[in-house]
């Protein structure tokens, strides 16, 4: 009886496995992007890929890819025999200790933003490590228990780094945790890759100790919002010139490949809370190098960045008799350089400059503001008046005297309505916005607002001494009423790949749309003679023009014409080879007209 019972179980458990594999119908043809369907809808549920819509696309493929390399098949996106053949035979996820909102191949958590490192179980429902039998559907329970680390997809590839300075700070105040005071992006190639180690080195360039655990306690490495590294101060080797240095451990820090295949890293310090006075002001260069990566056929590889990732870092103290710090920085630019003026009234309202003030340490209250003031013109025939704004708020306007017609380089000082405070710890937006009188007073000219200083400020407490540090310097603004802009910019890329030498040509390309906001008509020739524009991080080859209506008229050269009012939108294309970096596409004049953030950079 014992035996029939045996055997009656494998009959019932093989029945129950064979309906649990035919369940999941996945079609008789290989899935690939494009493919639609039933069987498409079968794959999406089987590797978790959100909507579960039956339309394979980008993001379905990159499900399967991590379903295919957490079940040790090639991952290729392609959903064929062997895929097939591997779903059928229990080997798909049945749970996991994952953190929550990670699913496998996953690098951080997308509500937590933590580590996905964890286990991750491929048995069927129902089953533990080491059960034969699920307890729930009764299928064998055959499959694998693994740890997680961010699967990699792919094959040979290649990283590249560049540096950015977005959200970089210069310097770093006493007690401040985790400032970010250099930047990179890096970028995988052909492969997803995991980086290992990258190497910190900290120079002492002036000022105070050149001993680095005077300032800092200790030193991190942040990917994508998620700290994979924190060293402290102590564990780097200083050698015999003073110079320090440590190749951190990286814990998971995976780029992934793809059309924004681009990972950005932060380096930040901590600085310790006591830094000693005499200390104040010193100066060091912080230069990330030296990294180590592996890619998905697990070759690890070593990357030296073409050009150096290095940033200043400056250091300053804030104790009950140390100083108050005042940092300016740009924080927007206005969006054209090209201003079309009334020649009947004036034009208010026109963005000069917007800046940052950060102010460290103690409140502080301000009396007036000066800024530097640059024109091609008399400025009492082209400025009605000025106003500068805090956080939106107007607190004091400017107007040049009747005198005033030099257009040399002068300081203009703001005397403001009533004191205003910047807090401690705060930071403000000032900007600086101007009402330009009507074009028949000065017939075209160009005007510049710079930051000078805070020409009158009293700071709270025993805190009496200011140190203001950093800049802010506004786009020059060209006012006429004949000429171009040019907006709605965008771009195009195709091999070579970035961070290749290869010779063969490959495309980079820009779309804009050209307004003609002048009085009279505007030609532009397909020959490209009337698009000023240039290559950078390749070899640039020849030059094509096209308009997205197709309509240029006859002539020699072939042309366009834009009438007032009017736009087109254009196309300019440039052969590319022999890539070193990241190629940009730059136009710099329209129809001799300048214009400014025409550029594309390539993502590949």
């Amino acid at each position: 009886m014992l035996k029939k019972f045996l055997i009656g179980t494998l009959a019932i458990a093989a029945l129950a496995f064979a309906m649990t594999a035919s369940a999941a119908d996945f079609g008789s043809t290989t899935l690939r992007v494009g493919s639609k369907g039933e069987a498409v809808k079968a794959v999406q549920t089987l590797v978790g890929a959100t909507p579960i819509d039956g339309i394979f696309g980008p993001m379905t493929k990159a499900k399967v890819m991590a379903w295919q390399a957490s079940n040790g098949l090639v991952a290729d996106g392609l959903f064929g025999t062997n895929s097939k053949a591997k779903a059928a035979n229990g080997s798909v996820v049945g749970g996991t200790t994952l953190p929550a909102e990670c699913s496998a191949g996953d690098m951080f958590s997308s509500t937590t933003g933590g580590s996905c490192a964890g286990v991750v179980t491929t048995l069927p429902a129902g089953c533990a490590a080491g059960d034969a039998f699920s307890s729930t559907t009764g299928v064998a329970c055959t499959g694998t228990v693994v740890v997680n680390n961010g699967a990699l997809t792919g094959g040979a590839g290649t990283i590249d780094a560049i540096k950015t300075t977005t959200d970089v700070n210069s310097y770093m105040v006493e007690g401040q945790s985790d400032v970010k005071v250099l930047g990179f992006k890096v970028q995988a190639n052909d492969s997803d890759a995991k980086v290992s180690n990258v190497k910190i080195t900290l120079t002492h360039t002036s000022t105070g100790s050149s001993y680095l655990d005077r300032y800092v306690g200790n030193v991190s490495v942040w990917v994508e919002g998620a700290k994979v590294a924190t060293v402290n101060a102590a564990d780097f080797t200083r050698d015999s010139s003073g110079v320090y240095s440590k190749s951190i451990s990286l814990n998971n820090a995976i780029v992934r490949m793809g059309t924004n295949g681009k990972a950005t890293f932060y380096v930040t310090v901590s600085g310790i809370s006591n830094i000693d006075s005499t200390d104040m002001g010193a100066t060091w260069t912080i230069l990330a190098s030296d990294f180590r990566y592996q890619d998905a056929t697990g070759v690890i590889m070593s990357y030296t960045p073409t050009t150096a990732l290095t940033a200043p870092l400056s250091v300053y103290t804030i104790n009950q008799t140390g100083d108050v710090k005042l940092v300016i920085s740009t924080e927007s630019t206005p969006a054209t350089q090209n201003v079309k003026v009334s020649n009947t009234s004036s034009t208010s309202d026109l963005l000069m400059l917007s800046m940052k003030a950060k102010n460290t340490g103690a409140d502080m209250t301000l009396d007036s503001m000066s800024f530097d003031l640059t024109a091609t013109t008399s400025p009492v025939a082209m400025i009605g008046e000025l106003t500068l704004k805090a956080n939106g708020a107007s607190i004091a306007t400017w107007s040049p005297a009747v005198s005033n017609t030099t257009t040399a380089l002068q300081t203009i000082a703001f005397s403001l309505d009533s004191r205003y405070t910047l807090a401690k710890d705060s930071t403000t937006v000032f900007t600086v916005v101007a009402k330009i009188n009507d074009i028949d007073n000065f017939g075209a000219g160009e005007l510049t607002i710079s930051y000078n200083n805070a020409t009158s400020y009293e700071v709270s407490s025993t805190r009496t001494a200011l140190t203001e540090t950093g800049s802010a310097t506004g786009l020059k603004q060209t006012f006429f009423n004949t000429g171009v802009t040019v907006s709605n910019v965008s771009g195009t890329y195709s091999a070579p790949v970035v961070g290749s030498t290869t010779t063969t040509d490959g495309t980079i390309s820009i779309s804009f749309t050209v307004t003609n906001i002048g009085d009279s008509d505007v030609t532009i020739k397909e020959d490209g003679s009337d698009f000023t524009n240039t290559v950078t991080g390749a070899t640039g080859g020849a030059i094509l023009v096209t308009e997205s209506n197709n309509t240029v008229t006859t002539g020699s050269p072939l042309a366009w014409t834009i009438s007032s009012g009017a736009y087109k939108t254009f196309t300019l294309l440039r052969k590319v080879s022999s890539v070193t970096g990241f190629p940009q596409l730059t136009v710099s004049a329209v129809a001799g007209t300048t214009v400014t953030n025409v550029k594309y950079t390539a993502v590949n």
